[in-house]
């Protein structure tokens, strides 16, 4: 396959690939405010799932680990909402990724339970 060969395969692909992603947009409005994000009510619903999941955490862990997890998980939503309100993009992009850690610090935090956490972050790990 010659150069000029290669180039129209490349070419071809990636107009192939963007039809593809194209039927899968969504049309959506605009979000006017962070609560009209997909992505911030997918958090505020983890939030509310990490709340019931750590009710069942020991009573001697009370101050400890079930409030640790209960704050990483409240801060997911917040950091979302806050960069939602900056104006430049590597700011905002800055608060996903702390949200981001804070997904994975939340699992490693339930990680020492006697309930598998995956059935709570499995919806939450395709927003990554």
């Amino acid at each position: 396959m010659g150069k000029r060969e290669s180039q129209n395969f490349g070419e071809s692909r990636e107009s192939e690939v963007r039809g593809f992603w194209r039927g899968y947009q969504m049309e959506r409005a605009v979000a006017r405010t962070f609560q009209d994000l997909v992505v911030w009510k997918k958090a505020h619903e983890f939030v509310l799932a990490i709340y019931r999941f750590t009710s069942f955490f020991p009573h001697h862990e009370v101050y400890g680990l079930t409030i640790q997890t209960r704050r990483v998980a409240v801060s997911i939503p917040a950091n979302i909402a806050e960069g939602f309100k900056r104006r430049g993009k590597p700011d905002k992009v800055r608060f996903m990724n702390i949200a981001q850690g804070s997904i994975f610090k939340a699992f490693f935090q339930t990680s020492p339970s006697e309930t598998p956490p995956q059935a709570i972050f499995l919806p939450f790990f395709s927003l990554l």
